[in-house]
């Protein structure tokens, strides 16, 4: 039985040198860069550490435990991906290195644990210092340590005073986890990378559902939904059968009368625009747009999140 556990052990340890081993050469400001072809086809470019695992297939447990390592660091902190994975690839070379000198393992633990604590009390105490988080400059500096060995390293100046205006945007209390349901990156075709700038509002990749509705509106009154403005339609396949003809026009007023009662109902609030995650019909449009009101139908609901953050409404 120990004789397996040793070559189980020795194996963990070959499968963290090999993972480690891919993605060494992405780190560093000489850093070369990764081709991968995903499974769907598609080709990927990047130097990230955590990119270029997450896309590669490994079944060996230990590999698969650094890949949700580096999944922790890219969540919690969003840098060092690469770091932390050598870093742990190097521990574990040295622990073969002094477990084949018969060293025991619980001791190479107190070690590491032991090394933990020095290492913090030397960050602490000698190696950290505080400065002012609203001082610009200061701040460039920290964020170009992040961004000068990625890809876009020669925009490096231009990435961190766009990210530094971004934080300041949404907030320093926001936490790293939820910057991803506040911040959003959209890309424009055709334009240089020059051009890139924070935009304090929303853009919403939508056009109003009717021509003949207001665009341009100043302080808007907004209602938020995540239900249809239409007819409710069943679950399932439903089969009318109709023998007379005023049956069909009944049925057809009924439609017409819902609608109606939501629309007037939507209109008491007085709003300017009405956002919607779910469909409007035709016959909606048509009353909405009589009492003067812009419609924005389909819209994703991180979207409609980020509008009722902006607005402070809710949905």
């Amino acid at each position: 039985m120990n004789f397996f556990s040793k070559i189980t052990r020795y194996q963990n340890i070959a499968a963290a040198k090999a993972t480690a081993g891919i993605i060494r050469t992405t780190l560093g400001p000489r850093s070369m860069l990764k081709m991968i072809l995903d499974s769907q086809g598609g080709m990927v470019v990047t130097n990230d550490g955590f990119c270029v695992l997450r896309e590669i297939e490994i079944g060996h447990p230990a590999a698969k435990s650094l890949i949700e390592l580096s999944r922790s660091q890219d969540s919690e902190i969003g840098d060092g991906t690469t770091t932390i994975v050598v870093l742990v690839s190097e521990f574990l070379r040295i622990s073969e290195i002094l477990l084949k000198q018969k060293f025991h393992p619980n001791h190479l633990m107190a070690s590491f644990f032991q090394a933990l604590v020095e290492i913090n009390f030397f960050l602490d105490n000698d190696l950290a210092y505080q400065f002012n988080r609203e001082n610009f400059h200061d701040m460039i500096k920290v964020i170009m340590t992040t961004i000068c060995t990625k890809l876009v390293g020669r925009f490096s100046r231009l990435i961190c005073e766009l990210s530094f205006k971004a934080i300041q945007t949404a907030g320093p209390k926001i936490a790293i986890s939820n910057f991803r349901n506040i911040l959003k990156i959209e890309k424009i075709p055709f334009g240089k990378f020059e051009d890139s700038k924070i935009l304090s509002g929303i853009i919403l990749i939508k056009d109003i559902s009717h021509p003949k509705m207001r665009r341009k509106i100043k302080n808007p009154k907004i209602i938020l939904l995540d239900c249809p403005i239409e007819y409710k339609k069943g679950d399932s396949q439903a089969t009318i059968e109709i023998e007379k003809e005023n049956d069909w026009e009944n049925l057809l007023k009924a439609e017409e009368n819902f609608i109606m009662f939501i629309c007037n109902l939507l209109k008491k609030f007085k709003p300017d625009v009405i956002v919607t995650e779910k469909g409007v019909s035709d016959l909606a449009l048509h009353y909405l747009y009589k009492s003067n009101i812009s419609v924005i139908r389909r819209v994703k609901k991180s979207e409609n999140f980020r509008l009722a953050r902006a607005t402070g409404g809710t949905i």
